[in-house]
């Protein structure tokens, strides 16, 4: 798909959005210290979804993701976003853990 050929694959890939990836590289920078949730909120299309597979990639975290197409009740996300949160990749990486479309 054209989006998916063009989507951008690092930070200096995404326009426009500055200040916000340095929030959310900040916030990476300090997660497991005292943060553990960050909410990426905005209209559709402006590259929080991308800005977040970005920062995995730049970083070598795995992503674990849930779509608000999936089937999404407390059950299903504690038995995928549960395991997942307390456990490594099996490579050792961490994890980052996209619920997208959260407020569908």
């Amino acid at each position: 798909m054209f989006v998916e050929k063009y989507r951008p694959k690092k930070f200096s890939d995404i326009a426009g959005q500055k200040s916000a990836l340095k929030e959310l590289i900040s916030w990476m920078n300090t997660w497991g210290t005292d943060k553990k949730a960050c909410l990426l909120d905005g209209p559709p299309g402006n590259g929080k979804t991308t800005s977040v597979y970005v920062l995995a990639d730049e970083m070598n975290l795995e992503i674990i993701e849930m779509n608000a197409s999936d089937k999404r009740n407390a059950e299903a996300i504690e038995k995928i976003v549960g395991n997942a949160s307390q456990t490594y990749s099996l490579d050792g990486r961490k994890r980052i853990i996209v619920l997208d479309e959260a407020d569908n």
